[in-house]
């Protein structure tokens, strides 16, 4: 059974707490991989969310690199109550990790 790209938006967006909205500035379909990657660092973001710091701190991990071609931004929760998913300046592997500081 193949996922489409905004029914993977809507389960992404359920998982959000609901005053935060899931923003898509990718011009692609996200692979499965991808899609999970997605949901744990959800998982985390609303964990760190629902602490007694969450709603005032950023969470340690601001911007996870899902995979080369996929970042996801919580650098805007608070002021935009939004969370984006882009596409990084397209890099060579070697740039991307300096870049990262992975």
């Amino acid at each position: 059974m193949t996922t489409t790209k905004q029914t993977m938006l809507n389960q992404i967006q359920k998982r959000l707490p609901d005053n935060i909205k899931i923003i898509d500035d990718t011009n692609f379909e996200f692979t499965e991989s991808e899609f999970l990657s997605l949901l744990c660092w959800l998982k985390y973001f609303r964990e760190h969310y629902n602490s007694e710091c969450g709603k005032k701190e950023f969470p340690k991990i601001t911007f996870p690199v899902i995979s080369q071609r996929l970042i996801l931004d919580f650098g805007l929760c608070f002021q935009e109550h939004a969370v984006y998913l882009y596409e990084p300046n397209r890099r060579k592997q070697k740039d991307f990790i300096f870049t990262w500081r992975l």
